[in-house]
């Protein structure tokens, strides 16, 4: 299972994810706890004085009206009552309350500290002393007959982490955050993208346009390194066939004056022979230097239906006597190199017949791609092999018989041409004999803007 995003820009937006979530709980931690001193402290101070407000009135009033008086000075949070007996518990109260223990004597200076009492309140019938912050706040004052007054006020500090209006505020935050973050950084990584999808296409055709320097300054370099390397090897090509352009110029030259030569050879035989030599060679030489144009072909992309260019190299092989058999009703619209299409179709349609006695061409398709099926009825080809077929000059008949002719640069210049369209070309041995060709071609090539 994957754990880290497959992509830059997931990876930098998980990464301030994390950073902002720790941050953010960093400082709502800091608040907390700074918060919960503060209010502390607050409330400690107003439950002292409330009941020094509470032991003045009471004190001064006759015993007769003191419940009366301590119930008009309670409130809804806190509670004030009037006792003849001590409160329960005279030892020392929690330590979590010394801090209200200390701001009380601060107040009541004249009180001596064994006439001051703050505790936990215990709930009814429990004898067990309640857990410190568990119930409300007993604060108790003597008066100077005997009497007590005690304040009862609801705990403090008891606040949660985050309140749910908090808590919402800060998934908005966070979200907000996150979708500016996740946007600026699709934004900053788009150059990358159109990287990969430059040398994807570069890879299918070298005259392939140069790559925007847009972006950072790193984009930008990277971006001006590849154009760099792009016009080199396009450069490279162009000499590579201008070079063998050259030399085929030059051979046919020779190869034109033993033609000349060989029709005055006086023995009919030999003179056949060497015309059918002289043929293979200049035929070599015509489709070694047509391969190699097909990497720097300039031929116009066009839409044009698949199904439709593969019905028509079917029909000029029928019409021209080969056992070509064409069953699809796909329709195949694709955006591509026409000719350059039809020639590797030509290519592999004619290896069908030429090796395998008839040709039985079909068209499937699925969601992201089209397939042209082309399967004969020959002996197949072996798997150590497959691959090797698609190399130049090799053929599987090593003596390269008159019979079936050819090169062996068919099926290497049909992968070239199919590679170019991002597409791909298999064998394989069918059960009942014979050699499936399957040609795969993307529907859709990547944008820049493919995730």
């Amino acid at each position: 299972m994957r754990v880290l995003p497959d992509t830059v820009a997931g990876r930098t937006i998980l990464v301030m994810l994390i950073s902002l979530l720790a941050s953010h709980l960093l400082s709502v931690f800091v608040y907390h706890t700074d918060m919960v001193r503060r209010v502390s402290s607050t409330s400690e101070h107003a439950l002292a004085e409330r009941l020094l407000s509470a032991k003045g009135l009471i004190e001064i009033a006759p015993p007769a009206q003191r419940d009366a008086i301590a119930h008009a000075v309670s409130s809804r949070d806190e509670t004030v009552h009037w006792m003849v007996d001590a409160p329960l518990g005279n030892g020392p109260g929690p330590e979590a309350l010394d801090s209200l223990a200390g701001q009380i004597r601060a107040l009541l200076p004249e009180t001596s500290p064994s006439d001051l009492r703050v505790a936990y309140e215990q709930a009814p019938g429990l004898d067990a002393r309640p857990s410190e912050g568990s119930g409300r706040i007993l604060a108790s004052a003597k008066l100077k007959d005997g009497s007590w007054v005690t304040v009862t006020a609801p705990p403090y500090g008891d606040h949660g982490l985050l309140s749910s209006e908090a808590a919402i505020s800060t998934t908005i935050m966070a979200l907000a955050i996150i979708a500016v973050a996740a946007a600026m950084v699709r934004f900053l990584t788009r150059p990358l993208r159109s990287l990969a999808v430059a040398a994807e296409r570069f890879g299918r055709d070298v005259m392939a346009p140069a790559l925007a320097e847009a972006g950072p300054r790193e984009t930008r370099m990277a971006a001006k390194a590849f154009n760099g390397m792009q016009e080199r090897i396009r450069k490279l090509l162009n000499d590579r066939t201008q070079m063998l352009a050259a030399m085929s110029h030059d051979l046919r030259t020779p190869i034109t004056r033993l033609k000349l030569e060989a029709e005055f050879v006086g023995d009919e035989d030999q003179r056949k022979r060497m015309l059918r030599d002289l043929d293979d060679m200049e035929a070599m030489v015509g489709s070694t230097l047509a391969f190699l144009k097909d990497g720097v072909d300039a031929e116009p992309v066009k839409v044009v239906d698949v199904s439709t260019l593969v019905a028509s190299v079917c029909e000029q092989m029928e019409d021209a006597g080969m056992p070509v058999v064409y069953h699809s009703t796909t329709s195949a619209p694709l955006s591509c190199r026409p000719m350059s299409l039809k020639r590797a179709f030509t290519n592999v349609i004619d290896n069908a017949v030429k090796y395998g006695a008839a040709a039985h061409v079909s068209m499937a398709q699925d969601s992201d791609q089209y397939a042209v099926l082309v399967s004969d009825n020959g002996p197949g080809i072996s798997l150590d092999e497959q691959e090797k077929v698609f190399a130049p000059f090799y053929r599987v008949e090593s003596s390269r018989s008159r019979e079936t002719g050819g090169t062996g640069l068919g099926l290497s210049v049909a992968q070239s041409i199919i590679r170019s369209h991002g597409g791909e070309i298999s064998l394989e041995n069918k059960a009942d004999g014979g050699l499936l060709v399957k040609i795969s071609l993307p529907k859709t090539v990547p944008t820049v803007d493919a995730a």
